[in-house]
Order: structure tokens, then sequence, then C-alpha cells
């Protein structure tokens, strides 16, 4: 029969057992709590914006937020063309190997195969100089790491320093304006994705 060994990690832990499960309802409660910040926030959005009408929030992964519209492709509830802002959970924004938050527009589920998905990212960003003033095209961003290839193009968002001294300060008002904000400059796209996702990708 295997033997068990405890550590002395354990041991600390077991030791203090009533405290540390306490810390873990408190931080799953602190997650909820953010998701619902986040969830009705997009929602907000969704009134303010009516050519939109669908929004998420994933509180797994990486607390990706995203707006869209019902009629854009989508691979499931939860994977569809749209406006996202990305890295917003806690553990990104605690961690200093995570990267920063970001917000873009999502294309991969619009696309069949890798040579149509770069282009119709190539049609979205084409479309940066008549959809952006000169300022926001110097701020664009256009490449991506391998786990978000499949964003058209983005743009930073709040260092992840900024998000968390906003949530714990207090001053969810000012996120939310920023989160918003970010949705607005994205949604100038909202034309040049309609055109570009009737368009049949081969």
């Amino acid at each position: 029969m295997a033997s068990t060994n405890f550590t002395p990690s354990d041991e600390f832990l077991m030791g203090r057992w009533s405290d540390a499960t306490e810390l873990i309802r408190q931080a799953d409660e602190l997650r909820s709590k953010l998701a619902e910040f986040y969830s009705e926030v997009a929602r907000a959005f969704l009134v303010e914006d009516p050519r939109f009408d669908l929004s998420r929030h994933m509180q797994a992964g990486s607390g990706s937020l995203g707006v869209g519209r019902r009629d854009w492709p989508a691979t499931s509830n939860t994977n569809f063309v749209g406006l996202w802002l990305e890295r917003i959970d806690l553990d990104s924004l605690v961690s200093d190997e995570a990267l920063a938050p970001f917000a873009g527009i999502w294309l991969k589920p619009a696309a069949p195969s890798p040579a149509a998905l770069e282009q119709a990212i190539a049609r979205v960003q084409a479309a940066a100089t008549s959809a952006l003033n000169a300022s926001e095209r110097l701020e664009m961003i256009t490449e991506f790491p391998r786990a978000y290839r499949g964003y058209a193009l983005g743009f930073e968002f709040l260092s992840k320093r900024e998000v968390l001294r906003l949530l714990s300060t207090g001053q969810t008002p000012v996120l939310r304006e920023h989160i918003l904000n970010a949705f607005r400059r994205l949604s100038k796209f909202t034309d040049v994705l309609n055109e570009t996702l009737s368009v049949k990708l081969a």
C-alpha cells in the first residue's frame, strides 16, 4: 500500500483549517461579485448601443468579457465574433507573469481555415484608416501571442495595477467607464464587421 506523507506546509494548513476555508469562501465570493460587475457593464453597453444584442463574461480562464451580435458567427455561447476585453480576472491581475489586459476584435469563429482568418483580419485592419483617428491608429495592436491569434486588432487597456487600484478603492464607476470606452472604440468597426462577415470566407 502506498504511503501518503504530509509536508510541514500541509500540517500548517491543517492547524488553521477554519481560517483557510473562510479565506476560500471569501475569495469565491469576491470572484462572483467581480463577475457580476463585469456582466452588468456589458449589459449596460447593450442598452447604450442597440446594434449589439449578446454579451458574455467568462469567470473561468482569463475573465474574458465580450459583446457581439446574435447574427455574427459563433462556435459556442462563449466563443463568438465580437468585441472582447481580456485578462481582467483577479488571478491575471495579481500575477507578475500574466499578460496585461487588452481589448480587441475577435474574428476566429468566422473563419473556416487559417487562410480565411487572415483574409478577414486583413479586411478589418485595412478599415482602421477610416474608422480610427491618427492617435488611435498609433495605439492599435495587430500582433498577438499565440493564444490570442484570431484577434483582428486591439488596444491596451488599463494596467493590471490600475485595475486593481480602482477595484480596491471603491472606484468601480471609473472602471466601468473605462470598460465602456473600450467597447465604444471597438464598436467603430461594427459596419466593417457586418460587411466582412457577409462575404463567404473560404
